[in-house]
């Protein structure tokens, strides 16, 4: 709560100021979520994701999902999708992920480009959650040259 606290008196201090920064957006992320629901699937800019648990018992695969970071891309599979709704009906969707590790051990890139991931791995168990709008759709095909648990990770261009 005392980041909340802060974050508040902070927006009003700012808007004081009348400073740049300020933004409705950000005043009514400052008041906290009215509520918060969980779904299984989200369309993001015409793109479908549904769970990893709903998309086991699918012949179609939409639960890849890739972040890109700084100078490292962050390759997982979709838990959950978070709604959280605030003030004058603003909506973030956050999406919940399992992480696979992303250190030399657990991805590979072949002679070809193609980037294998580990997914017997996890890692960022304590940071699962990303915006929604910062991931790509990745679909993984097997990697028959390293084994089950690898999968070649490719990216969704839609």
């Amino acid at each position: 709560m005392a980041f909340a606290n802060y974050f508040c008196t902070w927006m009003d201090m700012i808007k004081s100021d009348d400073n740049p920064n300020w933004s409705h957006e950000l005043l009514l992320l400052a008041m906290q979520p009215q509520r918060a629901r969980v779904y299984p699937t989200c369309t993001v800019n015409g793109v479908k994701f549904v769970s990893e648990e709903r998309d086991s018992r699918r012949r179609t695969q939409n639960s890849g999902v890739m972040a890109l970071g700084h100078g490292l891309d962050y390759y997982g599979v979709l838990h959950s999708v978070v709604e959280l709704v605030y003030a004058e009906g603003m909506k973030v969707h956050l999406f919940k992920c399992r992480w696979f590790d992303t250190g030399a051990q657990s991805m590979k890139m072949d002679q070809y480009g193609n980037l294998s991931v580990n997914t017997a791995t996890s890692a960022y168990e304590d940071d699962p959650f990303v915006f929604a709008t910062s991931v790509k759709q990745v679909f993984y095909l097997d990697d028959l040259a390293r084994g089950d648990a690898w999968k070649i990770a490719n990216i969704v261009h839609p």
